[in-house]
C-alpha cells in the first residue's frame, strides 16, 4: 500500500503543472504585479548645547530625512462570474431602493402636479408684447403718412 501511494505521489510531482505555467497563464488573462515606491519624510528634533555668558543655552535643530519604501501590489482581473454577480447585486439593490422610495416618489409627483395647477390658476394674464408693438408700429406709420400728406397739401 505504501508503494502505491509513493508511486502516485511521484507521478503527480512529475506530471503536474509548474508555477511558471500558472504565472504565464495568469499574465495572459490580465494579472499584473507592480512594484510601487512611496517616499516618507522622517522629521527628527535634535538639541545642541552651547555656552553664552556663563550659561548653557540649548538650540533646537529640526532635520528631515526622506526614506523610499518599495512594496509590491498585484492587480487580479475579475472573472466573468464575479462581474455577473456584481451586476446582479447592483440590480437587486436598485430594485429594492425603487420599492422603498416608490411611495414617496409617487406622493412627491402628485404634490408637484397640484402645485403646478395652483400656479397656473393664480397666474394673471399678461398682454402679448409682440402684438402690442406691431399695432403701435402700424398706427405710427399711418399717422406719419397722414402728417406728410397734410404737409404737402399746405404747400401745393
Amino acid at each position: 500500500m505504501k508503494r502505491i501511494a509513493l508511486i502516485i505521489i511521484s507521478l503527480h510531482l512529475l506530471f503536474s503543472c509548474s508555477v511558471n505555467y500558472h504565472l504565464k497563464k495568469a499574465i495572459k488573462k490580465g494579472y499584473r504585479c507592480d512594484e510601487i515606491s512611496d517616499t516618507i519624510q522622517i522629521t527628527s528634533v535634535d538639541s545642541i548645547p552651547y555656552i553664552v555668558n556663563d550659561s548653557i543655552v540649548w538650540e533646537k535643530i529640526i532635520t528631515q530625512k526622506d526614506t523610499i519604501i518599495l512594496h509590491k501590489t498585484s492587480y487580479v482581473p475579475k472573472t466573468r462570474f464575479i462581474v455577473r454577480m456584481d451586476n446582479k447585486r447592483f440590480k437587486d439593490s436598485l430594485k429594492y431602493i425603487q420599492k422603498v422610495y416608490s411611495d414617496s416618489l409617487e406622493a412627491s409627483v402628485k404634490i408637484n402636479k397640484q402645485d403646478n395647477k395652483a400656479v397656473i390658476k393664480t397666474r394673471k394674464r399678461t398682454p402679448n408684447l409682440f402684438f402690442l408693438g406691431f399695432i403701435t408700429g402700424i398706427f405710427s406709420v399711418i399717422l406719419f403718412r397722414y402728417a406728410i400728406n397734410q404737409a404737402f397739401k399746405k404747400y401745393t
